[in-house]
């Protein structure tokens, strides 16, 4: 994906804090409720590209300035569904399960940095991309009407 990221500091503005969201910096989000071989090769590429890519990019940009002001944090938001998947969860499950191995991993390559890695895994709860996930579900299953009926 041609996706670029832009992380400088602003001359005469303290670093204290910088935010930033994948989700904002990729303008993009993707969820999915299809079974595991019903989605396609490209939507499974995205939901790792968004949930997973994203967040490490943005930590590349930031880590060299981190690390020469030997402190910092980075903040990674993840799923529960990275660790408890369910049926027709199985992509969006992956997506999130590579996001919290690689923020693990992360975490203890910083350990002595002064870098602080922190991952926030939420639950179940209305948002955009759960109604993206629901609209999902309209187009029949092109593999097996076992799923079409579960969709």
């Amino acid at each position: 994906m041609g996706n670029t990221y832009f992380a400088a500091p602003v001359p005469g503005v303290p670093l204290r804090l910088q935010i930033i969201r994948g989700d904002e910096a990729t303008d993009t989000r993707c969820a999915v409720a299809r079974a595991v071989e019903d989605v396609s090769e490209e939507t499974a590429h995205r939901l790792m590209e968004i949930n997973t890519f994203a967040a490490v990019r943005i930590a590349r940009l930031v880590l060299p300035t981190m690390r020469r002001r030997g402190q910092g944090r980075i903040v990674n938001l993840s799923s529960a569904a990275g660790r408890s998947v369910l049926p027709l969860g199985g992509w969006y499950g992956a997506s999130r399960a590579a996001s919290v191995a690689l923020t693990h991993a992360l975490r203890m390559e910083l350990t002595g940095s002064g870098v602080r890695v922190v991952l926030i895994e939420h639950g179940f709860h209305a948002t955009g991309p759960l109604d993206d996930a629901v609209r999902s579900l309209t187009p029949p299953s092109g593999i097996s009407t076992r799923f079409t009926d579960c969709y």
